[in-house]
């Protein structure tokens, strides 16, 4: 049974840059465009030809042919759209295979189907070389980020040996005083055996006070250490007042030398962290040798005005965040520098009294630890960084 008048559809069809096939109920073509020398190499028409005699045809020329024959079967029984890309057996051509059940309006009854072949092969080629440039192009990330993580570390290395460099003095001073104590107690107990006064009870308590000197040092010089050795990226569990302490005793000579004080306002019942300690000293040293250079930059710009440099530390819970706060007395951040404060190597100071890499440095490690860091500002009262990371066991993105 014809569908409508075949002389008229053709010249439609013909007129098409598809492939199209109009098949009657019983599966014989009555409209083609597509010649027998594209699928049987001969140049006979294709009209009244049933569609299993392309069967055998198509499973020859396509790469796979369990597919062509699960397509066929679905033709049989499909009652909706369906669409499927074939590759040629060589794999230099690829078609997309659209076919449409025709139904009939009054009866419900399949009267017939249209199949259109469209060659995407053009299309498909782009697709796999978008694919091949996506995966060399990840792959170019991976590798891009995994120098960026290198060329990081490095920086925060650099960082942190530049700061070590600039308290050297305070540190020298705080091993000095431990050694200069068991001086002290060296010549007091040469004193007491050339008087011959040296005795048991005088000589034990000496040798504790020296035993607890050298621990002091020794506690200082592990601290170096630790302090100096590269980041290891392993979060575990961090308290941060242990990590404001610990910086506070390296830096405290440093910072009496200059003249600054410190306050602290720590809640002593502050929620974990994760973190890794020793980056999270780094960023609180800083922190803190910024607030320093801030207010000494103010100091020596306004000289005649009498302003005690002082520095504090306020820690407490927010919600699901543990919140540390560094404030200094200097002169603010002015409005035209604010949005660079955190870029790399940017800097106020004079050359050779700064790398610019320091707040950078300390942002990355922050955001590192799923944290943020900001700060707020008041020209000529001094700056408030704010550091807020989330509590152990805590899920960021639920986090309010």
């Amino acid at each position: 049974m014809n569908l409508v008048e075949p002389q008229i559809l053709q010249s439609i069809v013909n007129a098409s840059g598809e492939y199209i096939i109009l098949l009657d109920a019983e599966g014989y073509i009555q409209v083609s465009n597509i010649q027998r020398s594209l699928v049987f190499h001969t140049d006979s028409s294709t009209k009244g030809m049933h569609i299993d005699q392309f069967r055998q045809s198509f499973q020859e020329q396509m790469k796979n042919p369990i597919q062509i024959e699960a397509l066929f079967e679905k033709y049989a029984t499909m009652k909706e759209r369906y669409s499927e890309v074939l590759e040629t057996v060589n794999g230099d051509g690829f078609f997309m295979v659209k076919i449409n059940p025709i139904w009939s309006q009054d009866s419900g009854d399949r009267i017939g189907t249209l199949v259109v072949v469209s060659d995407v092969t053009e299309m498909k080629k782009l697709e796999i070389e978008l694919h091949s440039y996506a995966e060399n192009l990840e792959g170019m990330i991976e590798e891009r980020t995994k120098e960026i993580r290198k060329k990081d570390a490095v920086l925060a290395q650099s960082g942190k040996m530049a700061t070590l460099g600039e308290m050297a003095t305070g540190i020298a001073h705080e091993i000095n005083q431990p050694l200069y104590s068991i001086s002290l107690i060296v010549q007091g107990l040469k004193k007491a055996q050339d008087k011959g006064k040296l005795t048991d009870g005088l000589l034990m308590p000496k040798l504790e006070d020296v035993e607890s000197q050298i621990q002091r040092i020794s506690k200082i010089i592990l601290h170096l250490k630790n302090f100096s050795r590269s980041s290891t990226g392993v979060l575990e569990k961090v308290c941060m007042n242990a990590s404001i302490r610990d910086i506070f005793k390296m830096m405290k000579e440093h910072l009496q030398l200059k003249n600054i004080s410190v306050v602290f306002h720590l809640d002593e019942a502050l929620p974990l962290v994760m973190a890794e300690y020793v980056p999270l000293e780094q960023v609180f040293i800083n922190l803190t040798t910024n607030a320093r250079d801030a207010m000494e930059d103010y100091e020596s710009k306004h000289p005649d005005i009498c302003r005690q440099k002082q520095i504090g530390y306020h820690t407490y819970k927010e919600g699901e965040y543990v919140i540390a706060e560094v404030e200094d007395t200097g002169g603010g951040v002015p409005e035209e520098i604010q949005d660079k404060l955190f870029e790399p190597f940017f800097t106020t100071k004079e050359v050779g009294k700064g790398t610019g890499i320091g707040l950078a440095i300390s942002y990355g490690i922050i955001k590192s630890f799923q944290g943020d860091i900001d700060f707020k500002t008041i020209l000529g009262e001094g700056t408030l960084f704010r550091i807020r990371i989330p509590i152990a066991g805590q899920d960021k993105e639920h986090s309010s």
